[in-house]
């Protein structure tokens, strides 16, 4: 099995599904994580490359964040700097390719 750092550095390097724009902003609980990966501070306009599409964030039972039970996902993300980390599908929108 691979360590924490090791997962997190295959995400650097993988290509994404798609990009999306901030819509609304979101500051998580400082020093929150799941499966290693912190939550971003989300602002708007910035732009995130999505990695993985993890399902809605009820399916995931230690989550350390409370979700309604309103439409999201819970969002694998790359920022504009090479960080991984989560955000939720409800805070972002995707980009149409120009």
């Amino acid at each position: 099995m691979s360590s924490p750092a090791a997962q997190r550095d295959s995400w650097v390097s993988k290509p994404s599904k798609y990009m999306c724009r901030v819509i609304h902003p979101c500051t998580p609980p400082a020093a929150v994580s799941y499966f290693s990966f912190p939550f971003f501070k989300l602002v708007n306009d910035d732009l995130y490359e999505v990695l993985q599409e993890a399902g809605h964030p009820s399916i995931h039972p230690k989550l350390p964040l409370y979700v309604d039970d309103g439409e999201d996902c819970l969002l694998l993300c790359r920022d504009q700097r090479g960080n991984v980390g989560w955000a939720l599908a409800s805070f972002l929108e995707p980009v149409g390719n120009r």
